[in-house]
C-alpha cells in the first residue's frame, strides 16, 4: 500500500468516526431536548396544579373570613339593640336637616364599591398591557415531542 493509499484510508476512517461522533452527538442533543420538554411540562403540570390547589384553598378560607364576620357582625348588632333599649330617648332639633343614618351608610358603601371597581379595572388594564407586550407562550406540541421521544 503506498502512502497516498495509506493517507486516504486514514482520511476515510477519519471522516466516519466524524459522521459518527456528529451523530451521536444529534442522538444525545434529542434525548437531551426530550427530558429537558418532559421537565418542562412537569413542572407547568406541578405549578398549574399546585395553583389550581391555592385558588380552592384561597376561595374556602374566603367564604370561611365572610361566615365568620357575619356572626360576628350580627352578635355586635344583637348587642347593640340590647344597649339601645337601655339609652334614653331624646330628639335632636336639627335631626330632620340631616342626613339618615341609612343615607350616610348607603353613600359611603357606594363609593366604596365605586372605587375599588376603579381599581378592579386598573389592575386588569395593567395586567392587559403587560400581557400585550410579552411573547405569546407556545403552544403544547405533543406530537412534536412523541416524535422526539421515538428519535
Amino acid at each position: 500500500m503506498t502512502l497516498s493509499e495509506t493517507i486516504s484510508n486514514a482520511e476515510q476512517k477519519l471522516d466516519e468516526q466524524r459522521a459518527r461522533v456528529s451523530d451521536a452527538f444529534d442522538t444525545g442533543r434529542t434525548r437531551l431536548k426530550a427530558v429537558v420538554d418532559d421537565a418542562v411540562e412537569a413542572t407547568e403540570d406541578s405549578v398549574e396544579s399546585g395553583t389550581s390547589t391555592l385558588m380552592e384553598q384561597t376561595k374556602i378560607w374566603r367564604e370561611r373570613a365572610i361566615d365568620d364576620l357575619g356572626r360576628l357582625n350580627g352578635a355586635i348588632v344583637d348587642a347593640a339593640a340590647q344597649l339601645a333599649e337601655r339609652l334614653p330617648r331624646t330628639e335632636l332639633p336639627v335631626i330632620d336637616k340631616l342626613p339618615t343614618p341609612e343615607q350616610v351608610i348607603t353613600d359611603g358603601f357606594d363609593y366604596a364599591i365605586e372605587l375599588a371597581k376603579l381599581q378592579q379595572q386598573f389592575g386588569l388594564d395593567l395586567v392587559k398591557a403587560f400581557r400585550s407586550a410579552a411573547p405569546a407562550p407556545e403552544a403544547k406540541k405533543s406530537s412534536k415531542k412523541a416524535a422526539v421521544k421515538a428519535a
